[in-house]
């Protein structure tokens, strides 16, 4: 697990439409972010950072998957989806799997159930808002 630095931007809401930010971290773990994070439980399609960012402020977390991971790894992760737990695609990903909570990142080569769970639990509701 990564502990990242603060992005001193991270009291900045963005206006729809607003162009995307640059960020620090990939994926991003703060900085500036959509109003609210408005996507829960598993998602079929990527979630821009803004967003992304959104639901780690409010306490979530988010569980990316590159698209070449194998089905059957991808679809164990629909397992830990819950209303703050986000999980989707992400096609740009340095590994196959990256988690997400406010400032913390774990990078994963594999899909280890026991392992996100853990980061999961121990991260969940720790948002700054």
């Amino acid at each position: 697990m990564v502990i990242d630095p603060l992005d001193p931007r991270s009291t900045q809401h963005l206006l729809p439409g607003a162009p995307p930010p640059s960020y620090s971290t990939d994926p991003p773990t703060s900085g500036p972010h959509a109003s609210s994070g408005t996507v829960t439980g598993l998602q079929p399609l990527p979630i821009d950072e803004p967003v992304q960012v959104a639901v780690l402020e409010e306490g979530g977390i988010v569980v990316q998957y590159r698209s070449d991971l194998p089905a059957g790894p991808r679809e164990s992760l629909a397992s830990v989806a819950e209303e703050v737990v986000v999980v989707a695609p992400n096609p740009s990903l340095p590994e196959p799997v990256v988690v997400t909570a406010w400032r913390h990142r774990l990078v994963c080569r594999s899909v280890d159930l026991a392992v996100l769970k853990a980061f999961i639990s121990e991260r969940k509701g720790k948002g700054p808002g």
